[in-house]
């Protein structure tokens, strides 16, 4: 959840001109960008990554007059993210994105195969981090980190199969910490939050039959249903077509995947539009970067990385302050 909420900071101008034209308001585009639960994404981000793709395919079989091929729309992208810095941010967002999603995979893989997959991306979640200034989670990372390089054979096999991640009673694997809130919640839909004489043994007896009761409330229905949506996607449904068509339709008219011609932003003013030029990264709302914020997430977020770890555990290890 905190990476999404990361990634939606750092690409929060690119991010917030495509998503409104699917959510008009900007509550509405805060629900996407700064989720609250990492499944309020997960049904519209990939028709964004969808409408990308698919928005650079038509563009490139237009120019070469025939099918193109997955690997010539990957190429061409990059072309395009190394003509303009405009569309390398678009392509780096790309990533991020994806990165999120591989995140969440490890979830399902569980075991020793998610453990794997989850330390890859989380050490391209800490750099993104880094440059957005969540040292509280940079902390936590670099310590699970430290911790699983130095723990011995056994203590590996402890985490990759007991710690990192459980199974419900439909047999999904879900992230421990995550286990744990479900399983509270509920427990104290039947127990309630107030002691009382014999809830010790209420509480086992309830632990035991998970399996065999009906959860009242989609927090608990999730221990036991094989994916649970999001609470809040029933309220606002999903409409693959539209939101595919208007999505397509925005990035289209930002020319990213364009050949031959420069994207175009929003200006200052809704009626407005800048045409971006090559070297500079040019925002929806007229803001302008330098283009060496692109490798900023990889080459000064490892460094910034490399001197908080230093920091945390060879300069001042063990200091109540570190975190401050």
């Amino acid at each position: 959840m905190k990476t999404l909420n990361a990634n939606g900071e750092f690409f929060e101008p690119l991010l917030r001109e495509v998503v409104s034209s699917i959510r008009d308001s900007l509550d509405k585009q805060n629900w996407f960008l700064f989720p609250s639960d990492p499944r309020q994404r997960e049904q519209e981000y990939p028709l964004l990554a969808l409408a990308h793709y698919l928005v650079a395919y038509k563009e490139l079989e237009e120019v070469e007059g025939r099918n193109v091929s997955a690997k010539e729309v990957h190429e061409f992208m990059l072309e395009r993210g190394e003509d303009h810095a405009t569309c390398a941010f678009a392509l780096l967002e790309l990533r991020m994105g994806a990165i999120a999603k591989m995140m969440r995979c490890s979830e399902r893989l569980g075991k020793e195969e998610g453990v794997k997959l989850f330390f890859t991306t989380l050490k391209f979640a800490l750099r993104l981090f880094t440059i957005t200034h969540k040292t509280e989670y940079v902390c936590l990372g670099c310590d699970l980190l430290r911790w699983y390089y130095c723990a011995s054979p056994a203590q590996r096999k402890i985490y990759d199969n007991c710690i990192f991640t459980q199974t419900t009673s439909k047999g999904v694997s879900v992230f421990h910490d995550y286990f744990v809130e479900l399983s509270v919640k509920d427990l104290r839909e039947y127990t309630g939050k107030v002691y009382y004489q014999g809830l010790g043994a209420e509480l086992e007896y309830l632990t035991a039959t998970i399996p065999e009761r009906d959860g009242e409330r989609n927090d608990a229905r999730t221990l036991r249903d094989k994916d649970a949506t999001s609470r809040s996607s029933d309220r606002y449904g999903i409409r693959i077509n539209e939101y595919l068509g208007k999505l397509v339709t925005k990035i289209t008219e930002m020319k990213l995947w364009r050949a031959g011609e420069d994207p175009v932003v929003r200006g200052e003013k809704t009626s407005e539009t800048i045409t971006c030029s090559s070297d500079v990264i040019t925002l929806p709302g007229g803001v302008e970067l330098p283009s060496l914020n692109l490798s900023s997430i990889m080459d000064v977020g490892g460094k910034r990385l490399d001197r908080y770890f230093v920091r945390w555990y060879i300069d001042s290890y063990g200091a109540v302050e570190r975190s401050e």
